[in-house]
C-alpha cells in the first residue's frame, strides 16, 4: 500500500495481513529529528518502506527501509551539507527473551498499538553520524596542515634519540 502513512498501526491485525507500506512522513511530524537539522523547513519527507510479518521462528516483527536526504551543519566548516541516509531496519515486535537470542532489536507495542514515527525517529537519529562532516577534508582550510608545519614535525629531534645513544653505552 502506498501514499500516506498512519502514524499507530495495529499489530496483530498487520501481521495477519501480511501488510507492506510505502510512503513520507513530513519532517514537521518528527521533532526530534527536526531539532538536529539545520534548516527543518526544507528538510524534505523522509520515505519509509516497511512491512509486517513473522520471523522462521515465528516471532512477530517489522522490516523495511528509511531514506532521507537531511539537511545538516558540517561540524568541520560549519557550513550546510545534505547528509544521505539509506537505513534498512528489523526489529522483532513486543519479544520474548527466547527471541532475543537472533541479535534483533526489540521494540515494544503500546497496548498492541506500533508508533511508527517514534520507530522512524530513532532509526533516523541511530543513523546520523556522531560528527557530521564532508568527506572532503579540504571543506576548511584552517584544518589542513600547513606545509610549514609538516616540515617543521619532520625536523624535529626524536626525544628518545638520546636514550639510544646512552642504551649504546651500557
Amino acid at each position: 500500500m502506498q501514499g500516506k502513512l498512519q502514524q499507530n498501526y495495529r499489530v496483530a491485525r498487520e501481521i495477519e495481513r501480511k501488510a507492506l507500506f510505502e510512503g513520507e512522513i513530513p519532517m514537521e511530524r518528527l521533532p526530534r529529528v527536526r531539532e538536529l537539522l539545520r534548516e527543518s523547513s526544507s528538510a524534505d519527507p523522509v520515505r519509509v518502506r516497511f512491512e509486517f510479518q513473522r520471523t522462521p521462528w515465528g516471532a512477530r516483527s517489522i522490516r523495511g527501509r528509511i531514506a532521507a536526504e537531511l539537511p545538516v551543519t558540517c561540524e568541520r566548516c560549519l557550513q550546510g551539507m545534505a547528509l544521505e541516509v539509506d537505513q534498512p531496519f528489523e526489529l522483532l515486535i513486543d519479544s520474548r527473551d527466547e527471541d532475543e537470542e537472533a541479535g534483533l532489536e526489540v521494540i515494544q507495542t503500546d497496548d498492541g498499538w506500533l508508533d511508527l514515527f517514534a520507530l522512524v525517529e530513532e532509526e533516523l537519529i541511530l543513523a546520523l553520524p556522531i560528527i557530521r562532516r564532508h568527506d572532503d577534508v579540504d571543506c576548511n582550510e584552517y584544518w589542513r596542515p600547513s606545509e610549514q608545519t609538516a616540515e617543521t614535525e619532520a625536523e624535529r629531534d626524536n626525544p628518545f634519540a638520546a636514550l639510544a645513544a646512552l642504551k649504546g653505552k651500557v
